[in-house]
């Protein structure tokens, strides 16, 4: 039997490879891997590509730091921006472009740590933002399936949504998902009301010369909490009339967050 000292670094290392695997999904460009102090440099998604770079990250160049088990955050992020401002001064001119650090977590951090952080020009993804993405690139993939040009598109700069119209005899079902992705404050019902009202005005600019039914199905994903209301103010919104075109089917339509049970997303039906 493998002692404490044996299995610590294994699953360190086991939970460095799954993040990795993760960044991929999302885009993420390798530059360094294990090299001069840093677990892992990269650039994210170029805009051409299907994903957009998450929201809650540095825009640019990044140097990553895998952390499995409980971590001092503020002490954790000072020290990998004093590597990042080191290796900048250099003169290597990969550090160069270098625009900020992500500490990526397996367990939970408070937002107030997760504030602090930035101040150093560095990010924290915790458990409930790796879940976040990971289901973001699982829907990707699902659709990409059916559709081979569906692309991730924004919202506003904090929201983006994917969205795959599908044609029926007779009818017409329109699969949308919407990210909400600053983990820093909660969805609220003005919140809620702006996304919808932005999602209606794409779904209405796409779907305008046609003359089916279409059915909506919304997913709304929120990386933040969501406050009392909001849920209440989304059910409806999307409570369509049974004479309405396009119709959201309120069934097919929930709003879920990832900052409480963010597995609980996976107990709903599937895209």
């Amino acid at each position: 039997m493998p002692s404490d000292g044996e299995v610590a670094p294994r699953l360190g290392e086991e939970f460095r490879s799954k993040v990795c695997v993760l960044l991929k999904a999302l885009g993420y460009v390798e530059r360094l891997n294990r090299k001069y102090g840093f677990d892992w440099v990269a650039d994210p998604s170029p805009s051409r590509k299907s994903l957009i770079r998450p929201l809650f990250s540095p825009n640019g160049r990044t140097a990553f730091e895998f952390r499995l088990g409980g971590i001092s955050l503020p002490s954790a992020a000072e020290k990998l921006q004093a590597k990042i401002n080191s290796r900048r001064n250099s003169g290597n001119t990969i550090f160069s472009n270098v625009a900020g650090g992500i500490i990526a977590t397996d367990g939970r951090v408070s937002d107030n740590k997760i504030q602090t952080a930035l101040g150093n020009q560095v990010y924290c993804w915790d458990t409930r933002y790796l879940h976040f993405l990971a289901k973001k690139t699982d829907i990707f993939k699902s659709l990409h399936q059916v559709r081979e040009n569906v692309k991730e598109k924004k919202l506003d700069d904090w929201t983006t949504f994917f969205m795959n119209l599908t044609p029926y005899e007779g009818f017409m079902e329109l699969k949308a998902h919407v990210f909400y992705q600053n983990p820093l404050e909660e969805i609220d019902t003005q919140k809620v009301e702006n996304i919808i009202g932005k999602f209606a005005k794409k779904v209405d600019k796409i779907t305008a010369d046609l003359s089916s039914p279409i059915y909506i199905h919304l997913k709304f994903h929120s990386l933040a909490g969501v406050a009392e209301g909001a849920e209440s103010t989304f059910r409806d919104l999307t409570s369509s009339d049974s004479n309405s075109n396009p119709r959201y089917e309120s069934a097919a339509c929930f709003i879920v967050s990832y900052t409480t049970a963010p597995w609980f997303i996976y107990c709903r039906e599937s895209t």
